[in-house]
């Protein structure tokens, strides 16, 4: 088996890297030039623009053919067909959702020129697809890849959307909490954002831009959930929901979304806005980003983007720059259907590798598809509701790919906004900055406007929206007076904005509080500053909970020695500190000592404001001696007695696991990648881990760093590289570089 294996890894080795030189296409008689870099990165040159995307689809496709399957076929519920029966929970999963199905009923709702751009860049992946070579994974599972569609890539990018809103999960731990411990303690598992925690637009950018202000806070009785009983057999829908998303790299985790911030050129050394970004995501071999310049006719555009979609989705073009964080508006309800309603029957076959077909049956409420329907887990339990899924994503007439391709060409805000006017979903924060030194913010995505109800929990089907927030309302600032802008998750408005746009946010306010107290104690800002930050480890939530912690009584003389290294410790989760290890193994005990020992509530680190919580309860004082001995006791058997192996690097490592072999022993180590890294879930330099081990399997996927005043000086990372070709020389070049915080440029070449 090895010796085999390892031929067709040398065979395929060297049939991959042959194609990876510079390249010239023609695409209906317009001439193409694709250099690539030294690092692997493509600048293609065409004088028409859709010729662009086509040279765009083509070196996708050369590069990241297997992501782009997989990927493709995770959406449309077709991964059984490649690996048998394992995948038929997924494929249930994603086929009830109906994601694909809005993808083919959305194309006819797009303009001409989006149509135009998709169709040119389908054509460049299927030239490729043309040319039969195949990457390692294709071939060890044995099957043709089908030409590519245009609904393939409108489906990619409802797989953004579904990656990055899942406000319907929180709703079923809320269900899942109020039925076992008593609704009043949703908010102490999920404590409501703190009331002095920084807000991506303050009060005082609300007036500026005119935003409708309110006198009176929304109140919601208990009254209105008081119809509902909720099964206690919702904990098994729950967990079957987690696993499918840790499978598919779709997982929640703290940290998840991203940073980003711009800063007028009033404060910066260039006088000229500088805006830097970095997106949090689930770590994947490959990585999901792609990096890439395009140059044509209108387009003139570098940065970041998504194969099996054409542009740059974070970047900038010759006036403008943009990043991207994760909005958390909450716009999605989970609705109880009686069983007596009216429902849509689809009928669906997923076939199934070396076994039967499988038959679908999908049920469509007048709310959305009842996601609680085929699923294996809960299937024999006969639950008592049925929970369908709204979601402006769902819908035929979202035109997100036609917002997401018109940016790429604006020149100021009023083009920028324009294009924005078409993102549907997800919800998503979109800074902005030009050469002209404006800066800019939106909260984008159609947020709901809910009638009686806050979305706190799921609702009886006789509940409705009554519309969606007018672009023009939505959150957005242009030049605030405070001439900076931060977004990194948190909340976006004050509680004085007209309308509710979540009823919590999730995510505490420790990374954007740092961000903030960076660049205002730093009087000139620099681009070199800006990538110190993108890497700072301190931890803000070592510093909420030190003065409780560094009081505990110790059990014995190994926590009495970890209390005093913690007390000499700077709360930094450098690569070398023990006090970072410690400090993560006694609130992962702590949290397994905490009153919510439920498996649901234990699946990804518990709510840091949740443990914060706990700290100031009466009872504390036990748990944290307890919780410290039992945390010592578990970092001594693992790392060995000597201290000097706590450091945080040796617990603390970034795993990249292949996107569809990681399960297998015998074929994952081929591509698996690992790194010692910094970081914790609520540092700047975010490096979220499992929370059983401490392996890092969340963090930042893109980097950018962009000085409007030398727009193609930009400095941009991912992990890993920009092959999937385990033995191309562009696999892995990134790995180290990405995790010491160093950044490369993408220069345009001659051609």
């Amino acid at each position: 088996y090895c010796i085999c294996l390892f031929i067709i890894l040398f065979l395929t080795s060297a049939q991959y890297n042959n194609n990876y030189d510079n390249i010239k296409l023609s695409w209906k008689n317009n001439p193409i030039y694709i250099q690539r870099d030294n690092n692997g990165v493509p600048n293609i040159y065409a004088e028409n623009d859709n010729a662009v995307y086509f040279a765009l689809g083509y070196v996708h496709a050369q590069d990241r053919l297997w992501q782009m399957e997989i990927e493709r076929r995770l959406i449309e519920g077709k991964l059984s067909e490649i690996f048998g029966s394992k995948s038929i929970k997924s494929d249930k999963f994603f086929l009830t959702w109906g994601l694909y199905r809005t993808a083919i009923n959305e194309w006819v709702h797009l303009d001409k020129n989006t149509q135009e751009v998709i169709t040119s860049y389908t054509a460049g992946i299927n030239a490729y697809l043309d040319l039969k070579t195949y990457p390692l994974q294709i071939k060890l599972l044995r099957f043709t890849p089908q030409k590519w569609s245009v609904y393939d890539t409108l489906a990619i990018q409802k797989l953004m959307a579904f990656n990055l809103q899942n406000n319907w999960l929180y709703k079923l731990n809320n269900a899942f909490i109020a039925q076992k411990y008593g609704e009043s303690k949703i908010n102490q598992f999920y404590p409501l954002y703190p009331t002095t925690a920084p807000t991506i637009l303050s009060t005082k950018d609300l007036l500026v831009t005119k935003l409708p202000q309110k006198t009176n806070h929304r109140v919601y009785s208990k009254e209105q959930y008081s119809e509902i009983k909720y099964d206690s057999q919702i904990l098994a829908l729950n967990k079957s929901y987690r696993d499918i998303l840790m499978q598919a790299g779709l997982a929640d985790f703290s940290g998840k979304g991203s940073n980003s911030w711009v800063v007028s050129g009033k404060l910066t050394a260039t006088k000229k806005p500088i805006i830097a970004n970095d997106t949090h995501l689930f770590f994947s071999s490959p990585n999901f980003w792609y990096l890439a310049n395009l140059k044509g006719r209108t387009i003139n555009s570098v940065g970041a983007t998504v194969p099996g979609f054409p542009g740059i989705i974070i970047g900038h073009n010759q006036n403008i720059a943009w990043g991207v964080t994760v909005g958390y508006a909450d716009d999605q309800d989970l609705f109880i259907i009686n069983k007596k309603s009216k429902l849509k029957h689809l009928k669906e076959i997923i076939n199934v590798k070396e076994s039967a077909s499988v038959p679908l049956d999908i049920l469509i409420s007048d709310k959305g598809p009842i996601i609680s329907a085929n699923n294996s887990a809960i299937e024999s339990l006969n639950l008592k509701q049925q929970f369908a899924i709204k979601w402006p994503a769902l819908e035929s007439t979202d035109i997100t790919a036609q917002a997401l391709i018109g940016i790429q060409t604006s020149k100021n805000w009023h083009q920028f906004t324009q294009q924005l006017k078409n993102f549907t979903s997800p919800s998503i924060s979109v800074l902005y900055a030009d050469i002209q030194g404006n800066i800019g913010y939106y909260l984008l995505g159609r947020t709901p406007i809910r009638n009686g109800f806050s979305g706190v929990l799921p609702v009886n089907e006789n509940k409705n929206w009554s519309g969606y927030i007018p672009f023009e309302q939505m959150p957005h600032v242009y030049n605030p007076p405070e001439n900076y802008i931060i977004s990194a998750n948190n909340k976006v408005v004050p509680d004085t904005y007209k309308y509710q746009l979540a009823y919590n946010w999730f995510t505490p306010p420790y990374r954007a509080q740092r961000i903030k107290d960076l660049i205002t104690a730093n009087p000139i800002i620099t681009s070199n500053l800006c990538k110190t930050f993108q890497m700072d480890n301190v931890s803000y939530f070592w510093r909420d909970l030190a003065p409780i912690l560094l009081q505990t009584q110790p059990n014995n003389e190994l926590s009495k020695k970890a209390l005093n290294i913690l007390a000499a410790w700077n709360g930094k989760f450098e690569k070398n500190s023990i006090g970072a290890t410690i400090f993560a193994y006694w609130m992962q005990q702590f949290a397994l000592l905490s009153p919510f020992k439920s498996t649901v509530l234990r699946n990804n680190l518990p709510s840091p404001l949740y443990l914060k919580t706990l700290l100031a309860t009466k009872n504390k004082n036990k748990y944290l001696s307890d919780s410290l001995k039992a945390a010592m006791k578990k970092l001594q058997h693992e790392q060995g007695k000597n201290s000097a192996n706590w450091q945080w690097q040796n617990v603390h490592r970034a795993y990249f696991l292949e996107m569809g072999f990681s399960a297998s022993k015998y074929t994952n180590w081929i591509w698996e990648q690992k790194v010692s890294s910094a970081g914790n879930f609520d540092t700047v330099n975010v490096g979220s881990f499992n929370f059983e081990n401490f392996h890092q399997l969340f963090g930042a996927t893109y980097r950018e760093v962009i000085d409007l005043a030398d727009i193609n000086n930009a400095e941009y990372m991912i992990p890993l590289g920009q092959s999937e070709d385990r033995f191309s020389s562009n696999y892995a070049n990134f790995l180290n570089m990405w995790a010491d915080g160093e950044y490369i440029k993408i220069n345009n070449l001659q051609h």
